[in-house]
């Protein structure tokens, strides 16, 4: 099971790919994308990895020993829920243990374009959700999942998540009366989220469901989070990119 805060980006090699069970595995080694003075990932600098079906599973690097709390893995018993009686059992160093691998699903579309030999970048962004892309000879052949920021995907191909802008005249202060003293609070507004394609000379902006195919290029946004937006952030949307060669 991940969590937001269990952040990685690999660059990850096929090296193999065998039948078992009838089921299509590629195997291969991951390279971690970081400077040496970050952490490496969550599953150390070098893990290997297993493509099956819907999932890729991360192996730790040889070597490699990270803990966790129990509650956090997928096989966890149901944490009971916090009552007067039991508030002891929360306090203080919860039990863990070594995380032997870490599976996500991406759907089964990335199996069914890889090759041996091909290197693709696989992350999970601290700020949640993952995602990922192929370059094949210089050229974009599938890239999936969220978007957190603008992304060049290759020469001339770019996308980025994108509000409407701020309306002209600023929205009101609201203030929050505490004995005698007034707090600013946060206000919720709504304004529209997008994701913008450049495709050479060419712009689009997509809204959930929309597509855009454009000199061999197709991209497709397939969820985008429409919720209200606090003036201090914003939810950032999922999108679905491909190119056609």
């Amino acid at each position: 099971m991940l969590f937001r805060g269990d952040s990685f980006d690999y660059d990850l090699r096929v090296d193999a790919i065998e039948t078992r069970n009838g089921t299509t595995v590629y195997i291969g080694a991951a390279v971690a994308n970081r400077e040496a003075v970050e952490p490496p990932g969550l599953v150390g600098p070098r893990p290997s990895f297993e493509i099956s079906g819907s999932s890729i599973t991360l192996y730790p690097s040889p070597g490699w020993t990270a803990e966790l709390p129990v509650y956090r893995f997928a096989d966890a018993a149901p944490r009971e829920p916090l009552t007067a009686e039991n508030v002891s059992k929360y306090i203080g160093e919860p039990p863990k243990r070594a995380v032997r691998s870490v599976s996500v699903t991406i759907g089964e579309t990335l199996g069914s374009v890889l090759h041996v030999s091909d290197v693709f970048r696989f992350e999970n962004h601290i700020g949640g959700g993952f995602f990922y892309y192929l370059v094949r000879n210089g050229a974009l052949v599938l890239a999936a999942g969220t978007l957190h920021g603008r992304i060049e995907l290759e020469t001339d191909f770019a996308v980025a998540p994108e509000y409407e802008p701020d309306p002209d005249e600023p929205l009101p202060k609201e203030f929050m009366d505490l004995g005698g003293w007034r707090i600013p609070i946060g206000r919720i507004r709504t304004r529209k989220r997008y994701v913008t394609a450049q495709i050479k000379e060419q712009r689009f902006e997509l809204v959930d469901g929309q597509a855009a195919v454009w000199n061999s290029c197709c991209v497709f946004l397939a969820r985008s989070n429409n919720a209200l937006e606090l003036v201090m952030g914003g939810p950032l949307p999922s999108q679905f990119l491909q190119r056609h060669d």
